[in-house]
């Protein structure tokens, strides 16, 4: 118990000083070519290390999608929204994680099938505000409510976007996408 809770503190460490990193205006971040499937693999081993009771499903394209991207900050990204899929969709059992490429961006979706997101809360959930129901305790094992701020920081800081609805077939959806690099004109020009 007191390792998990030295992890966990950790982690509220690490995205604080994410959040004032990415708030600086003078802050910048080192992009290297990464293969996404890596980082996706990545992520989804330190999940399945804290959450092996829930099922999860990748889909991800046959070829090698190549992103520019800070690796670390972006397993990051993907590894709050699969605990958060976990802690927030309360009744979560199978979480969806799928890798595309969309008009010239490679789009990160995680998809649980819990309880969604109240509609009042879409509006302000990457805001980074801690919004607990007066009847429902907080401690150390649940999300200190930061975690979607530094989200949405780091991958505008990538260039990207970043949103959150709820499934027509219940359940919460969380995407962000990154730009590839590629050119699509450019590269429609030379194949013609």
């Amino acid at each position: 118990d007191i390792y998990d809770d030295a992890v966990d503190l950790i982690r509220l460490v690490e995205n604080i000083l994410s959040v004032t990193r990415f708030h600086n205006a003078g802050a910048a971040i080192k992009k290297s070519d990464e293969v996404a499937e890596d980082i996706l693999g990545a992520a989804i081993a330190k999940f399945k290390r804290s959450y092996p009771q829930i099922q999860l499903t990748v889909m991800a394209p046959d070829d090698l999608i190549i992103v520019p991207m800070d690796a670390v900050l972006i397993e990051q990204v993907l590894l709050n929204f699969l605990e958060n899929a976990v802690i927030h969709g309360k009744t979560t059992a199978q979480i969806q994680l799928r890798l595309s490429v969309v008009d010239g961006s490679a789009v990160f979706e995680v998809r649980d099938d819990g309880v969604g997101i109240d509609t009042d809360r879409l509006k302000t959930i990457f805001e980074g505000k801690l919004e607990t129901p007066a009847a429902q305790p907080v401690d150390a094992k649940r999300n200190m409510g930061i975690g979607l701020s530094v989200c949405s920081s780091i991958i505008q800081a990538h260039g990207g976007t970043i949103g959150a609805r709820n499934h027509p077939d219940g359940g919460a959806v969380f995407a962000f996408t990154l730009p590839t690099g590629e050119d699509e004109t450019w590269k429609s020009k030379i194949e013609s």
